[in-house]
């Protein structure tokens, strides 16, 4: 099964965390609340949907991915992936972003896409696009 699971880029303090979603019901009503962690796992608190803009809060879920390193890969990231097309290896550098109901890894200068789990051989996180904004043309 899928792991669902979300990070939050803070535009206020440029930070990033991690957290989980967590339901909750009120007069039948479906709140969606994120517990909020910072990468070194600790607690910083819970927000709701409304509380995202007022926070300045950007949300990206996690592919269910893992690069090369181990590292999980969110929505948002900066990777660098090979496949292999026709006997020829073709390498592309790009945004992860979800599109047409699947992953994508896509790059605008380029004008190309390739899907995030396609016949890749080397999938590598590089950053992501608040932190590392420069690394989305490399």
């Amino acid at each position: 099964m899928r792991e669902i699971k979300f990070r939050f880029w803070d535009n206020v303090i440029n930070n990033m965390y991690y957290g989980e979603e967590v339901s909750k019901s009120k007069n039948e009503l479906r709140h969606n609340w994120y517990c909020i962690t910072k990468e070194e796992g600790l607690m910083v608190g819970n927000v709701g949907p409304s509380g995202m803009d007022n926070y300045g809060l950007i949300v990206m879920q996690y592919t269910d991915l893992k690069d090369i390193n181990g590292k999980e890969i969110y929505e948002g990231d900066i990777v660098h992936l090979e496949c292999m097309l026709i006997s020829d290896e073709i390498p592309l550098d790009g945004v992860v972003v979800f599109e047409e109901g699947t992953w994508w890894v896509e790059n605008e200068e380029e004008r190309r896409a390739e899907r995030l789990w396609g016949e890749c051989n080397y999938l590598r996180v590089k950053g992501n696009i608040y932190a590392n904004p420069e690394l989305a043309g490399d």
